[in-house]
């Protein structure tokens, strides 16, 4: 079966519902990355409670302290341990969309895995728009579907409200309200 990569997001949503429709066979599985949310834990606990989560051998926090510095856009340690393990040597169902960065633009429909030469991804929407996506969750899934983090058609990802903090030896998370995380 195919191993549908789900993140309680919004193409997430769509990309499961579409797998689902299909009556193909696979198993959604949730990236734990230790730093989520607690409204997307529990958001994906209610709704989609047959989803696994697969928890990586080291939290966020860990990484950071072992790489001595903070992940940034160009430096994206934490994704190769975090988010885009598992799978290995099948086919991966993600929902990246080309319309979300510069680099996603050149990524195509069917590739390898960087990670894994055996693991075959499949992005199944990489050519939507935001606006096919919200319509599709409108018309299929309804509004009841919006997760609590999502502002009207704008999703807030972590590096728009995250901040990492560094006092000392100890890594904090700042949140927008200026709240302190450990």
């Amino acid at each position: 079966g195919y191993y549908v990569c789900f993140s309680g997001g919004k193409d997430s949503q769509v990309i499961l519902d579409l797998v689902k429709k299909s009556g193909c066979k696979y198993d959604a599985h949730f990236q734990f990355t230790t730093v989520e949310y607690p409204e997307t834990m529990n958001y994906i606990k209610e709704f989609y409670p047959d989803v696994k989560w697969d928890i990586p051998k080291l939290t966020m926090y860990q990484l950071i302290e072992k790489k001595g510095a903070f992940p940034t856009r160009l430096v994206r340690f934490c994704c190769k341990y975090l988010k885009e393990y598992g799978g290995e040597n099948r086919f991966k169902i993600t929902g990246i969309r080309s319309q979300e960065s510069n680099n996603r633009k050149l990524r195509n429909k069917f590739e390898y895995d960087k990670n894994n030469p055996e693991t075959k991804m499949i992005h199944l929407i990489i050519d939507w728009t935001e606006a096919e996506v919200w319509e599709y969750i409108n018309k299929e899934l309804g509004d009841d579907m919006r997760i609590k983090l999502y502002r009207g058609n704008n999703e807030k990802g972590s590096n728009e409200k995250l901040k990492y903090i560094a006092h000392g030896n100890n890594y904090y998370i700042a949140l927008a309200d200026d709240d302190l995380i450990y």
